[in-house]
């Protein structure tokens, strides 16, 4: 695309938009997926009124990057890489100590488990909005964001039980009543 300067702010939406949707950039106005997404493209350009000043087309690359090479510089695989670490560094050990609570059963808090999950669901989320969800061939081999998204569900499917049990004693009673419960 070709967006003068007077309409930077309009320009800077659609780096954002496209980013949102996965699209990885080659260099400042060139623009890449390895999805067809042309309805979501008219679409998204006729709102922001830019349909004349952008060109869209199919290619085939027969550059010098191949696969990973061409990913790694459209897109920040490697820092999306090192969050998923992070998260899984963060929550795979408060999951294994969770787990070893309830086989010793031991009592937990539903109160903390809603609050436990929350917090698990809200940080994948938010590293999941970034990733543009490449295919697997685009991407390092054993892809972390894999092994995030299990353990995520793992604590979802988890805490599941815990966490219905305190929603349905704050909206059957109106309050939390011995957040204690033992399984």
């Amino acid at each position: 695309y070709s967006i003068p300067e007077e309409m930077r702010h309009i320009r800077d939406t659609l780096r954002k938009k496209l980013r949102s949707i996965g699209f990885g950039s080659l260099s400042s106005s060139m623009w890449i997926s390895p999805y067809d997404l042309k309805k979501e493209l008219a679409s998204l350009f006729k709102k922001l009124e830019v349909t004349k000043y952008v060109e869209t087309f199919e290619a085939k690359y027969t550059g010098q990057r191949k696969g990973r090479k061409l990913t790694a510089k459209a897109w920040n695989i490697h820092g999306l890489e090192n969050r998923y670490k992070e998260f899984l560094n963060k929550y795979s050990p408060l999951l294994s100590i969770l787990k070893e609570k309830i086989k010793k059963k031991k009592m937990i808090d539903s109160g903390e488990c809603f609050a436990q999950r929350f917090r698990v669901t809200a940080e994948f989320i938010d590293i999941a909005l970034d990733d543009p969800m490449l295919p697997l061939e685009l991407l390092p081999d054993n892809w972390v964001g894999l092994k995030a998204k299990k353990i995520c569900l793992e604590y979802w499917e988890f805490l599941t039980p815990e966490v219905n049990k305190f929603v349905n004693s704050i909206l059957k009673d109106g309050k939390s009543k011995g957040n204690q419960v033992k399984r």
